[in-house]
């Protein structure tokens, strides 16, 4: 065994593999199933569910059910059913779920819960998947609440992919894979209440302000809480309804974005905050990784090369900071695919695939070089070697070191993008892309 990192594809599987090993290492026995510790996820604050997708269970096996495809090795999933037995204990007991914006979003809610088992359904037919899932979309529309001004419908109120749109996403997504054309309806009618929520920004276009936190007078234009998440949700109610004012609901977001954009003719990047923010996120959160989706999705419905170029200079601006090789301020020392490397790795996956352009697959690599340089091998409890990434995930704190295990926030993401590294390298297509994430996957 070489003493010195090698970047093979085998370098990648094996170390999907160890974190696999850390993540079980956290797993817990209930008489009521099991879920995974997340105590070292957290400084013992407030933190995303342990069912969730974001950080819990539910992005622990979407992790698991594409190592489990990649290697064609079912012992990945040995535990699957004992997690949605778990899940449905939760479900049952005590379905609040700890920091959602709604018990119906997709990364803290049930959509993403619901997005994975509908992933597992369709890998294994087990229908206990699937009646499972109907039960959840079934509740979400229940639980939905009707606009007083007779716009569509609504759970949180709040519009982002992290909150209501995610939801609709997931109804769409889940209506046509597991063929139930009245979710597809329903998400259509609901979806209404989304034309009328445009801004106009003074400097040119409109923007749509995804979440109702934050500074006052202030919003974010990340695609999970603003615009381009937005946008892309109309866009997917205009290919599933025909019905034109969702696409032209759109019109202005690309101007919105080109005057918030700084940089030169090249290379782009966009403000976490706007009207004042200087600083410039690179991941799916807050800045370009993220962004890229709403542009691609775009250019791919109308083949509006302007939509093509402008997501390209976004990629090219995160390049010209420096990364992934240097960490700027916006892009702290963090792995994950929220806001970090594995995010990225994904995104210039996606970019090569569209393109073909080596210069993405390069980024790809050098990102998968950073999450191999960062991992750590330990032996968990049965004295198998694991692999953990310390990180400072929660960014403004860089002081506050955790070893997260979930999809968004820790191993499971991290080690997931090293997979598809993997199958990029290996031709073993299709990738598995997230639910919000529209890039081509061979």
């Amino acid at each position: 065994m070489s003493v010195f990192l090698e970047e093979t594809s085998l370098t990648y599987l094996e170390t999907a593999k160890k974190a696999f090993t850390y993540i079980e290492s956290k797993k817990v026995q209930t008489e009521y199933g099991i879920y995974w510790s997340l105590d070292e996820s957290t400084d013992n604050g407030a933190y995303f569910d342990e069912t969730s997708i974001y950080a819990g269970s539910a992005g622990i096996l979407y992790f698991y059910l594409q190592l489990s495809k990649v290697t064609n090795d079912n012992r990945y999933l040995k535990d699957a059913k004992e997690a949605l037995r778990y899940i449905q204990h939760r479900w049952e007991t005590d379905r609040d779920l700890q920091l959602a914006i709604s018990n119906w979003a997709y990364t803290s809610g049930y959509s993403g819960i619901g997005y994975v088992l509908t992933e597992l359904y369709l890998h294994t037919k087990d229908t206990s998947y699937s009646d499972f899932v109907t039960a959840i979309g079934q509740e979400i529309i229940n639980q939905a609440v009707k606009d007083e001004a007779g716009n569509g419908y609504y759970w949180s109120g709040a519009i982002g992919v992290i909150a209501d749109s995610g939801t609709l996403l997931f109804l769409l997504d889940t209506a046509e894979k597991l063929s139930i054309p009245e979710w597809t309806t329903f998400a259509i009618e609901a979806g209404r209440y989304l034309l009328n929520k445009g801004i106009t920004y003074p400097d040119g276009g409109i923007y749509y302000k995804g979440v109702k936190f934050g500074p006052e007078g202030s919003h974010f234009p990340g695609f999970p809480l603003g615009s381009a998440g937005v946008g892309y949700t109309l866009l997917k109610l205009y290919k599933a309804s025909g019905d034109d004012q969702f696409l032209a609901a759109t019109d202005g977001i690309k101007e919105y974005y080109e005057a918030i954009a700084q940089g030169d003719e090249e290379a782009l990047l966009i403000p976490h905050n706007v009207p004042n923010d200087h600083i410039y996120y690179l991941g799916y959160c807050g800045g370009p990784a993220g962004i890229v989706r709403y542009f691609y999705y775009y250019y791919t419905l109308t083949k509006n090369e302007e939509y093509r170029d402008f997501y390209q200079k976004l990629l090219k601006g995160v390049l010209k900071t420096g990364a992934p090789d240097i960490h700027s301020e916006g892009y702290w020392h963090t792995h994950t695919q929220c806001c970090g490397t594995s995010g990225l790795v994904d995104t210039f996956i996606g970019a090569y695939l569209d393109t073909k352009d080596p210069l993405y697959l390069a980024a790809a690599k050098r990102s998968g070089l950073q999450l191999l340089g960062w991992s750590r091998d330990e032996p968990t409890d049965s004295e198998i070697i694991g692999t953990k990434w310390y990180q400072a995930y929660s960014r403004i704190d860089p002081d506050q070191i955790t070893t997260a295990i979930g999809y968004y926030d820790g191993a499971a993401g991290i080690a997931s993008s090293l997979l598809h590294l993997y199958q990029i390298e290996e031709h073993a297509f299709p990738i598995q892309n997230v639910l919000d994430n529209p890039f081509p996957v061979q």
